[in-house]
């Protein structure tokens, strides 16, 4: 009786782990994979039912130093590990699990006398061949070695890296260096990654974290080392679902785009050389079959993603190698500014009616005006007395007579030649890039003024003429045309100078 007692009890402990001092027992099983065979997109709705698959579970480290722990509890770490490593699952407690390295190699029946009784797909067939890991935070580790599919066809959803988010427009520099999309080692985005990825660039995303604020991407579809050239935490807002080898193709003969604006029912034009590629991405839904890219019809509304670039107008400048750069936000301001032309005329009081005799060509002016730009026109009448001024008009007859027929000199405190600039500088703008022309006409009058005006002048794109109306060998005939040359030169950009042009 009592050998039967003994022979029931070692059969009945020889069916039970037998550990041995390490953390792995001989007969120590893995976790299964069983209905968790696929990593579904989120938010859509996967199959209510899956076959169970009986191999071992896999999960992968999600970040750079992830610490394992001696309990689990977050005790005594025991080492650190890479992105993308894999374990097998061997226990699960208070949120941890408990880890091994994983290698198919491992697995078998484990070697016993009662080792035929377990399966050979989630058992060790040499337990002191297993290397122990310890305990690691769930949160920290993926549950899938593919990224996001659709539950249509169980495929790879494709992402296209590029802002998805207006707000995010507005802080980038943490996240792009040029046109390269920084990766980080870690969800919370503190340690960057030695790689980087261009934006338009196509990538696949694993897994988000727990508050839905960054993404986990590689730029293959499948984890695995031989193919596998980067992989990295993002925010959720610098890439975008485009489905799965689904496309809009732009026809070449299609210029413009008429778009109806998500925000609203607001209509746009977008002309096709501003994206990126002459493909659209379908933004209409994720499950798509994989099929041969087709044409848009005019006549049916599409819900896409139009990849376009986005420039910075306060950061990025046109270099201007003689100085002063301009930023890309005024590019608009600068062509808009083009369009106007202000035409300014000078003239001095004891030289009216020498100038009157020049209105024939003054009126050749409005002959070259071109109908593409708008024209205004001013005109001042020095006086030491009172200067008389008629401020910018677009009236071109206004202009003709003021000039051919100036009002009577009358006394006011603004009088001479720098009162003069000072009234010209203030009726124009410095921000608005037009162009200004400025005709001068004089004999030997004293023309000379503070360089404050003359910068203030140049900022404005003035473009000088003077006219000389008659000249002799006399020192203030000259000191006239010195006067205009030396200073005009170094701040305006053109300087015509017509000394002896009338008699």
């Amino acid at each position: 009786m009592k050998k039967k007692i003994a022979f029931i009890t070692f059969l009945f402990v020889g069916c039970f782990p037998l550990f041995s001092f390490g953390q792995v027992s001989t007969y120590q099983a893995t976790q299964r994979i069983k209905g968790k065979t696929f990593n579904f997109y989120p938010d859509s709705k996967a199959p209510s039912r899956l076959r169970n698959n009986h191999d071992a579970r896999i999960v992968f480290s999600d970040r750079n130093s992830n610490k394992a722990f001696s309990t689990a509890y977050g005790q005594h770490p025991l080492g650190e590990y890479k992105v993308g490593e894999a374990f097998y699952v061997i226990g699960e407690k208070n949120g941890f699990y408990q880890l091994v390295k994983a290698d198919p190699k491992l697995l078998g029946r484990p070697k016993g006398l009662f080792g035929w009784l377990y399966s050979p797909k989630n058992h060790f067939s040499d337990k002191a061949k297993v290397s122990y890991v310890g305990w690691m935070p769930k949160n920290n580790l993926l549950y899938y070695d593919h990224a996001y599919v659709s539950p249509t066809n169980n495929r790879a959803v494709r992402y296209s890296v590029g802002v998805n988010r207006i707000e995010r427009l507005y802080n980038l520099r943490r996240y792009l260096n040029g046109d390269s999309l920084i990766l980080f080692s870690d969800p919370f985005l503190k340690t960057p990654c030695p790689y980087k990825i261009h934006t338009g660039q196509s990538v696949y995303s694993y897994k988000r974290d727990d508050v839905h604020k960054t993404v986990l991407i590689s730029d293959c579809p499948q984890l695995s080392t031989d193919s596998t050239h980067f992989m990295g935490w993002v925010s959720m807002d610098m890439i975008t679902a485009v489905g799965q080898n689904e496309v809009y193709r732009i026809m070449p003969d299609a210029h413009h785009l008429a778009c109806t604006s998500i925000i609203g029912n607001d209509t746009m034009s977008v002309h096709s050389a501003d994206f990126q590629s002459r493909y659209l991405f379908d933004a209409g839904s994720l499950s798509l079959q994989s099929s041969s890219s087709r044409n848009v019809s005019f006549d049916s509304l599409h819900s896409v993603w139009l990849p376009v670039s986005v420039w910075d107008g306060k950061a990025n400048k046109f270099i201007n190698v003689k100085g002063g750069d301009t930023y890309v936000s005024d590019v608009q301001r600068m062509k808009n500014g083009q369009k106007q032309m202000n035409i300014h005329v000078f003239f001095f009081a004891q030289d009216k009616h020498e100038v009157g005799k020049l209105i024939s060509a003054l009126q050749n002016v409005a002959l070259r005006m071109s109908p593409n730009r708008k024209y205004a026109f001013s005109a001042t009448m020095i006086s030491e007395l009172g200067n008389q001024y008629l401020p910018l008009t677009d009236s071109l007859v206004q202009w003709l007579d003021f000039i051919q027929s100036p009002p009577h000199v009358t006394r006011n405190k603004d009088a001479g030649v720098k009162d003069a600039f000072r009234n010209l500088v203030l009726q124009t703008r410095n921000d608005c890039f037009e162009d200004n022309l400025l005709f001068l006409f004089g004999k030997s009058q004293d023309i000379s003024i503070d360089s404050h005006l003359h910068q203030q002048l140049a900022s404005r794109s003035f473009s000088m003429t003077f006219f000389q109306l008659s000249s002799d060998n006399g020192e203030a005939s000259q000191d006239f045309l010195l006067t205009a040359k030396k200073p005009w030169i170094k701040y305006c950009g053109i300087l015509t100078i017509h000394p002896e042009l009338y008699s």
